[in-house]
């Protein structure tokens, strides 16, 4: 590259009175060979050259390797879920994982970290998009990843983190969410970029499914209610289908059983 023409992409990329000009020419005096080093570096993922507002610049810590080449799944769903939602959101996770799939989520707190966890559990990647600076991590207990700092613009970061979540998963899993929830606006993106989304049913009674039954009554999202539903929907048959089970009829249980089990209802106990 011509060196005039060098400054004047430099000059372009950054815009006019740069807070960082500073230091980033302390780093790059040259700016032909921040151009070519930056011409060298990794190419975001294909998945995500499908949404409109692609990232131009992802940073990464740990296997880079990993955001290309895998089959993907997205896991996501309440911060504040019930033990139900913890449950399948993890033993879904851990299932996919298992048939190779690699979890997509937000590390935030409630499901997405169980997406994660089940994951790590696996010992397969899993792909977390923070909506902080990465070297922020929120919640503190999900502090593991430490990238280059940053002091620019974060509000509404949370939000447009959940269109790369939608982008880079396959399919969209939502394993428990309120009917106003942030979750929805990731299964929006999903539904623009043409990405299915399945969704557990939950109970009638429990305000943390009444986002994902809304999703199935209105026809937004298939059922979900085991892994091989989500390898169906990517073309993976399952290496391990779960064996039928006979329905359970409480009729059929002692007296002292069916009153045991009416005294539970449907909703979970603490």
């Amino acid at each position: 590259m011509d060196k005039t023409l060098a400054w004047l992409w430099l000059a372009d990329a950054v815009g006019s009175a740069c807070q960082n000009a500073r230091d980033l020419l302390a780093l790059y005096p040259d700016p032909e060979a921040l151009y070519e080093a930056l011409c060298a570096g990794r190419e975001a993922p294909p998945c995500l050259r499908d949404l409109p507002d692609m990232p131009l610049v992802l940073y990464v810590t740990g296997e880079s390797a990993c955001l290309n080449g895998h089959r993907y799944v997205g896991m996501v769903g309440t911060r504040r879920p019930s033990a139900y939602g913890r449950q399948a959101a993890f033993d879904l996770s851990l299932e996919m994982a298992k048939q190779g799939a690699v979890i997509v989520s937000g590390l935030a707190d409630g499901l997405d970290s169980e997406g994660h966890r089940a994951a790590v559990e696996a010992g397969t990647p899993t792909v977390a998009f923070l909506g902080t600076a990465i070297d922020t991590t929120y919640p503190a207990a999900n502090v593991k990843l430490r990238p280059p700092g940053y002091q620019g613009k974060q509000k509404g970061t949370f939000l447009a983190r959940n269109r790369l979540i939608a982008g880079l998963s396959e399919v969209l899993c939502v394993a428990e969410a309120r009917i106003r929830s942030g979750t929805l606006n990731t299964v929006s993106h999903a539904e623009s970029l043409g990405r299915p989304v399945l969704a557990v049913p939950g109970s009638i009674y429990s305000a943390q499914s009444q986002g994902t039954n809304e999703l199935l009554r209105s026809g937004r999202a298939g059922v979900l209610c085991q892994a091989a539903d989500v390898l169906a929907c990517m073309g993976v048959e399952s290496e391990s289908a779960a064996p039928e089970q006979s329905a359970f009829a409480v009729e059929q249980t002692s007296p002292d059983a069916q009153a045991v089990y009416a005294a539970l209802g449907p909703t979970p106990k603490g």
